[in-house]
């Protein structure tokens, strides 16, 4: 935990067996406690949620106004139900900077996007989780535990950035096309604008840059590409050029072979449903779990589908930060998550598109738009 700059793992576990919820605390000094969480038991806003998640997916994910109303409704029942018991416990940490917790869910609360749990503010207005905290998530201590033993590397050391290699995310490709510019003009850019490219973005040459790979190490993978969860998981992918796979099979095989002793990678995956499992909760394989087994010291996904014309200023704004003083990733999701919320303009001279998507203030701080976006992993 020391390694990995936390201060609580939080184990959430439901009710079951006649045991009421209740979280597991273990502090970076060694302390282990117990909080009781009653509010985990008044399970209707979860229920809610999960089938409207179901029906949002089986149509397509077109104008789903039930999900939106149900993932509002859970952030305030996460506030109750756990959050907000948590954050009382925050003045038993260590004091003069935001608590670090990291979050290990078990069963349905995987679903919960626990740093938007909300209440209401001294205004009115809502107060988000996020803004007392820095969150993280984890499958599992022993997960953190390798990650954090992993040496992280500087992301701009040996970039490589995935672009729009289907050729359907106009505004993927213009966010990762600005990361290049701004931040790792010496990348390796797989994708597209053909011109910027310097190789295409195949399940190969993404794999020949990972641990195991036949390529130097990458130390920042950045996606801006599609995504699909499936059935059995390990057959999840990243959809890249021509709709070619990377499967979670594929990344777990070639991790097989990468040498133990390796540094860590830092993955970000700017696609939807990439820290998701809807197939079984209780199951903590997805793709950025995947990439945390290959390899990586830290892995930033997604919990559901997310509009480009959000992803883009957030993914935008993560990589600001992270070269700008937050050199955490969680850190630096937080404060992209907290400037999704505020507002505060800090990059001038955007392209046009990305500009009218940084001045949507009204649809970037809705939680759905911000609240899916999670960080697994160490520094």
């Amino acid at each position: 935990m020391r390694r990995a700059d936390a201060d609580v793992f939080a184990y959430l576990i439901p009710p079951a067996a006649g045991h009421n919820g209740r979280a597991l605390l273990l502090s970076a000094s060694g302390g282990l406690s117990e909080l009781p969480l009653p509010g985990l038991a008044e399970t209707g806003p979860l229920d809610s949620y999960e089938a409207a998640y179901r029906e949002a997916a089986a149509n397509g994910w077109d104008a789903p106004f039930a999900w939106y109303r149900a993932l509002d409704a859970l952030c305030d029942w996460a506030w109750t139900a756990a959050t907000g018991p948590l954050l009382s416990q925050a003045g038993r940490w260590p004091s003069g900077r935001p608590p670090r917790l990291v979050i290990i869910p078990v069963d349905r609360l995987s679903l919960v996007p626990w740093h938007a749990a909300r209440t209401t503010g001294p205004a009115g207005q809502p107060h988000y989780a996020v803004q007392d905290a820095v969150f993280s998530y984890a499958a599992s201590a022993a997960q953190l535990a390798r990650a954090a033993a992993r040496t992280a590397r500087p992301p701009a050391e040996a970039p490589v950035l995935v672009a729009n290699p289907t050729g359907d995310l106009p505004l993927a490709e213009s966010e990762v096309a600005e990361l290049l510019g701004r931040y790792y003009p010496g990348a390796a850019y797989l994708g597209q604008p053909t011109d910027l490219a310097t190789g295409r973005a195949t399940p190969d040459e993404v794999l020949s840059r990972l641990p195991g790979g036949s390529r130097p190490l990458a130390s920042l993978l950045h996606c801006g590409c599609h995504a699909d969860v499936a059935s059995p998981l390990t057959e999840s992918r990243l959809v890249l050029s021509g709709g070619q796979s990377l499967r979670i099979a594929d990344i777990l095989a070639q991790g097989q072979r990468r040498d133990p002793a390796s540094p860590g990678f830092l993955a970000v995956l700017s696609a939807c449903m990439t820290d998701l499992q809807d197939t079984d909760h209780d199951e903590a394989l997805t793709l950025a779990s995947a990439l945390l087994a290959a390899g990586a010291s830290g892995v930033v996904g997604a919990r559901w589908p997310v509009p480009d014309r959000a992803t883009a200023p957030l993914m935008l704004m993560f990589h600001h930060f992270l070269n700008n003083g937050h050199p955490h990733p969680a850190d630096a999701l937080r404060e992209a998550q907290l400037w999704m919320l505020a507002g505060r303009p800090l990059i001038d001279h955007l392209p046009e598109a990305l500009a009218r998507a940084v001045r949507r203030r009204w649809l970037l701080r809705r939680p759905y738009c911000w609240g899916a976006f999670t960080y697994q992993g160490a520094g």
